[in-house]
């Protein structure tokens, strides 16, 4: 497997991680 794909799904990991946190913290 290619870095960049690694580094792409890590960033989508992260910003999916992120996104949760703030709807749980809104809700």
């Amino acid at each position: 497997m290619s870095l960049p794909l690694t580094r792409r799904i890590a960033r989508a990991a992260l910003l999916v991680a992120a996104g949760a946190a703030a709807g749980v913290g809104a809700a």
